[in-house]
C-alpha cells in the first residue's frame, strides 16, 4: 500500500508540477494549500494555521493548527486545532487544543492521541 500511494503522488507531481511535503504521520506526501482555497475536494492536502473552516472532501488531508478543520472524505490527521470534525472516519485528532465535540467523528473509528475513542460524551471526559 504505501508503494502505492507513494507511486501515486510521484505521479500527481510530475503531472501538475506542485511541491508535494510528506504528511505529519510520514506515510505519504499531501500539498500545500492556502487557507484562502478552503476546500481540498481531490484530496491529499495540507493546511496550516486557518483562522477560518477548511475542509477537506477528497480524505487523506492534514490539518496543522486550524480552526474547526472538516475531514468530509476521512482519514485526515488533525493537529492541535480548535474543534474539528471527521464525518469520513478513520481521522486521528493530534494534541486538541478543547474537547472535542459530541458528533466529532460521525464516520467512526477514529483516534486521539493515538487511542481508539467513541464519539460519545462519557468517552470525551476521560
Amino acid at each position: 500500500m504505501k508503494i502505492y500511494v507513494l507511486t501515486c503522488c510521484a505521479v500527481l507531481h510530475l503531472a501538475t508540477g506542485t511541491e508535494l511535503v510528506p504528511s505529519h504521520d510520514g506515510l505519504r506526501f499531501v500539498k500545500p494549500t492556502t487557507c484562502d482555497e478552503r476546500e481540498c475536494p481531490h484530496g491529499g492536502c495540507v493546511f496550516r494555521d486557518c483562522n477560518e473552516p477548511v475542509s477537506c472532501k477528497g480524505g487523506l488531508c492534514d490539518f496543522i493548527n486550524c480552526k474547526s478543520p472538516d475531514c468530509g472524505g476521512g482519514v485526515c490527521t488533525i493537529v492541535e486545532a480548535e474543534d474539528g470534525s471527521c464525518p469520513g472516519g478513520l481521522c486521528n485528532f493530534v494534541k486538541p487544543k478543547r474537547s472535542l465535540k459530541e458528533d466529532y467523528c460521525t464516520g467512526g473509528l477514529c483516534l486521539v492521541d493515538s487511542k481508539g475513542q467513541v464519539s460519545s460524551p462519557g468517552s470525551l471526559s476521560e
